[in-house]
């Protein structure tokens, strides 16, 4: 049922689009068993979690870009922002959660990974 709301505002969610299933597919049987074990790794601190959760956060990023890059390139033909709910709630914040939460999961993974590293090098030099 949530998918028909969204799908007022993205026509693409509504029928069977096959950019949007193929994505999904990728989601549902790679990201979503990444995004478990990341979970698991997290829960063990398990240093491996930095490396996997930059996996799926650039999974996540690539999936976006592809959703979205096509309907672009067309001039956004499947897209309604006709009302403000649709454009701004829909459309651009829900989907921005999908940009700015990986984007911070590399980010702080880059640090762990950098860190870690300038541990290693600092010990080497003593």
């Amino acid at each position: 049922q949530l998918w028909m709301v969204y799908a007022r505002a993205d026509r693409r969610w509504g029928g069977a689009d096959l950019g949007v299933i193929s994505l999904e597919l990728l989601t549902v049987f790679f990201d979503g068993p990444v995004a478990l074990y990341v979970a698991y790794l997290i829960a063990k601190r398990d240093p491996k979690a930095s490396f996997w959760m930059i996996v799926l956060a650039t999974c996540e990023l690539y999936g976006g870009f592809m959703t979205f890059c096509p309907e672009w390139l067309v001039g956004n033909v499947n897209l309604d922002g006709s009302n403000f709910m649709y454009m701004w709630v829909y459309l651009v914040f829900f989907n921005m959660l999908w940009v700015f939460i990986p984007l911070y999961a590399v980010w702080y993974s880059y640090c762990d990974i950098a860190h870690a590293f300038a541990v290693r090098t600092s010990k080497k030099g003593q």
